[in-house]
This record gives structure tokens, C-alpha cells and sequence, in this order.
């Protein structure tokens, strides 16, 4: 069954793709899909292969994010670990409101997690592939 009921999305004349909000899971989406080559179906397959990720095998996604979390140490004043920093992130990952995704018909789509404050007003930046395979997650903004 598909996450992203393509029913709320309208067309979008500047990027010959679609804007819209849904829900899957425990998060509102607000997405842009584009398109470049002008095949907006890969771009909805992407956009559809990133929601599962994030709902479906977020584990994945917080695995990244314990490996990733040690580059974070010099972004804060205070002396914490790299668990603490880690716990944090996936915090305002989880208490971010809407998540924000963009994905084009290029094969790979992004997520940004603009939660609570967490790393000097950055968000949180999840890339997926069209398969649905985590590329990296990082900070955006």
C-alpha cells in the first residue's frame, strides 16, 4: 500500500512537478517532487521509496545517525558524548512537526528534520536513493 497519497498534491508550473502535504507514519510531509528530464513518475517512485525508509526502517536512519554524530562535537559549546550528541539529533528528528522532502526524477530525494534547535538552526538532512537505500545523513541550512 502506498505512504504518499499523490490525491493531495497539486501541480507546481515552476518545476513541472507537484507540491502537497501528507501523513505517514508519525510525520506531516510537505514535498516538492521536480522534475528535470520530465519523468515525474521516477520522481513520485523516489519520493515513495524515502517515505518507506523513514517510516517503515527508521532504524537505518538512526544508525546513520549514531556514526555521524561524532563530526557534530565541535557545533556545541559544551563537553558531551557522542551518544548525547547522537540522542539529540534523533530527538529533533522525532519532534520536528513537518518534515520537508525533495525529490527529483534524478534517482534520490532528500528529508530535512527541522526540529528544535540542534545544531545552530541547521536541519537535519536524510538522503535516500530511488531503491530506498540510505545515502548519508547530515546537516542542511
Amino acid at each position: 500500500m502506498p505512504l504518499i497519497d499523490r490525491g493531495q498534491f497539486r501541480p507546481d508550473p515552476q518545476t513541472g512537478g507537484l507540491t502537497g502535504t501528507f501523513t505517514a507514519g508519525r510525520w506531516q510531509f510537505e514535498c516538492g517532487f521536480y522534475t528535470r528530464s520530465g519523468d515525474l513518475e521516477r520522481a513520485l517512485s523516489t519520493g515513495e521509496a524515502l517515505v518507506g525508509l523513514l517510516v517503515d526502517r527508521f532504524g537505518e536512519v538512526e544508525q546513520a545517525v549514531a556514526a555521524f554524530a561524532p563530526t557534530l562535537s565541535h557545533w556545541t559549546e559544551e563537553e558531551i558524548t557522542t551518544d548525547e550528541l547522537a540522542r539529540r539529533m534523533l530527538e529533533a528528528m522525532e519532534r520536528t512537526e513537518t518534515v520537508a522532502l525533495s525529490v527529483g526524477d534524478a534517482g534520490w530525494g532528500s528529508a530535512y528534520f527541522d526540529g528544535p534547535d540542534y545544531v545552530l538552526g541547521h536541519a537535519v538532512e536524510v538522503i535516500a536513493r530511488e531503491d530506498g537505500r540510505l545515502v548519508r545523513v547530515g546537516i542542511a541550512g
